[in-house]
């Protein structure tokens, strides 16, 4: 029983220091500093403060993981913090492709569940809704985006302000997606979507002409990633036997922002 308790202890197999002494640090093989990466954590650390989270040293010092955490620390005058990986004496370069190559960015969903985790009522109940549509992210990004939801860098750093409208966003055009009778790729969703949502401040649009002309012209449609490809094939599927007051001149409107958009509109009603 003895041995079985001390096999469930923790063991010690390092320990963790700190120094202002950068020169101790060797990079041998460590890739061109990404000046974009260290800019990042500066960044953080000046606004979030410094997290200890040890740079990763062999027993000769030399750096496995953190080079940009380093820099990033030097340039502030911040005190470093590291381990010392015991296993490895020194360091050969496939020691650094398997270090980085196992290493996973964050994903803005990732960023999201921890929100959530944290209790932050904005992102709780944007999840909620998205657990309830299933779009995928990068749709729901871009619908968010076209009412005032935007995400951007703030969305991960806690910015983002939920708005009953966003939710019903989400909710709408959810069900127009699954208007469509066959499944399209998300790219082409995303853009005809995000057509659909400009042609929406014109009032002589019909949105069940629009998606009937597509659930009609699979073939026209498929394939289709861009906006103002989308836009192409709709000036004929829909317009067609149209009377020119009707028509809508959709590779315009692709091109366009939805501020312009709304000021055509509003030149049409004057």
């Amino acid at each position: 029983m003895e041995t079985k308790a001390n096999e469930q202890m923790p063991e010690e197999i390092g320990m963790i220091y700190k120094t202002f002494d950068y020169g101790i640090f060797k990079t041998p093989f460590n890739r061109d500093l990404n000046e974009r990466n260290v800019r990042a954590i500066m960044d953080n650390v000046k606004e979030n403060g410094q997290a200890i989270t040890p740079i990763k040293l062999t027993r000769a010092l030399e750096v496995a993981d953190g080079q940009h955490r380093l820099e990033a620390f030097k340039r502030l005058g911040l005190p470093v913090y590291y381990f010392v990986d015991n296993t490895k004496f020194t360091l050969k370069p496939e020691h650094l492709l398997s270090e980085n190559n196992v290493s996973i960015k964050w994903s803005t969903i990732d960023y999201i569940k921890m929100k959530v985790k944290q209790g932050d009522e904005n992102y709780v109940k944007l999840y909620e809704v998205m657990e309830k549509t299933k779009l995928p992210f990068g749709i729901t990004s871009v619908i968010l985006s076209i009412c005032g939801g935007c995400i951007n860098r703030n969305f991960t750093k806690g910015g983002y302000i939920y708005n009953e409208e966003h939710g019903e966003a989400l909710v709408f055009y959810n069900n127009i997606a699954n208007s469509f009778t066959f499944k399209m790729a998300n790219n082409t969703l995303r853009s005809v979507l995000m057509l659909y949502r400009k042609c929406t401040v014109l009032d002589y649009f019909d949105g069940e002409r629009y998606i009937d002309a597509i659930n009609q012209n699979p073939a026209r449609i498929l394939g289709l990633a861009k906006i103002y490809q989308v836009g192409l094939a709709m000036n004929e599927i829909y317009n067609l036997k149209l009377g020119e007051k009707n028509r809508i001149s959709f590779i315009s409107l692709s091109k366009r922002s939805m501020r312009s958009v709304v000021k055509i509109q509003n030149r049409r009603a004057a």
